[in-house]
């Protein structure tokens, strides 16, 4: 026997899930829309969400009713298909933040967010997917073009920006080049063999590569405000010192 209690716990959870899938859209589209299209769509997307909030919630309903009724075969099917919908539910939430994230890692570069306000945007949305029960490698996943671009930052602190390095040869230039690729990211040790080849392996770099060693295996930011500085002005490198 299924027992009332029951179904309006399931129902609960599923929308609470409903729930939290709605604040991620509101969270991804609002402010994405504001820096890419202008108000007007944001707008449009709120309205959209709101829609289909008060559609999910309708159905939940409808299904409660059923719940009081004599069907209770047709009763735990509902249920189970309650849990099939929650899992989409995650499906969903995990995809919209991850097209969400690439899209305002791109739109960093068009007068984008500041890193503040994308870092706080990140925390919510991946809290969000936490509540919702997405696992640790779907939220790796989730925000893998964020953590890339934010270890690019770091690779281009560490090379000196975009200024070509002081004192360097032709075929240092080049070597240079190939360490600022897009991807594959340089690994800790051949920044360290490109600088101790060059002669620029100071304190200060040996200190900004423990920063993105640490970035890169615990997703943490050892030394915050001196990455936020170095982020937007790189120290040139000066070979052979």
């Amino acid at each position: 026997m299924i027992k009332g209690r029951e179904m309006r716990h399931t129902l609960s959870v599923l929308a609470v899930a409903a729930f939290r899938v709605a604040v991620i859209a509101a969270i991804v589209l609002v402010p994405t829309s504001l820096v890419l299209l202008g108000q007007s769509l944001s707008l449009a997307a709120l309205t959209l969400v709101c829609l289909v909030l008060a559609f999910l919630f309708t159905r939940f309903e409808a299904v409660e009713e059923i719940a009081i009724g004599p069907l209770r075969a047709k009763l735990q099917r509902r249920i189970d298909e309650a849990e099939v919908i929650l899992s989409k539910l995650r499906d969903v939430a995990a995809t919209m933040s991850e097209i969400a994230l690439s899209t305002m890692v791109r739109s960093r570069y068009i007068s984008g967010f500041s890193f503040e306000e994308s870092d706080k945007i990140r925390t919510q949305i991946i809290g969000l997917l936490d509540d919702l029960g997405v696992d640790a490698e779907r939220m790796r996943q989730v925000q893998f073009e964020l953590t890339k671009d934010l270890s690019r930052d770091y690779v281009h602190a560490i090379l000196g920006g975009h200024e070509v390095p002081a004192g360097a040869s032709t075929e240092q230039i080049e070597e240079w080049k190939a360490m600022r690729r897009v991807w594959p990211l340089p690994t800790v040790e051949e920044l360290k063999g490109f600088l101790s080849r060059v002669g620029a392996l100071d304190d200060e770099r040996r200190l900004l590569i423990e920063d993105y060693e640490q970035f890169i295996k615990t997703d943490t930011h050892r030394r915050l405000d001196v990455f936020l500085e170095v982020r937007l002005k790189p120290q040139r490198l000066i070979l052979g010192r």
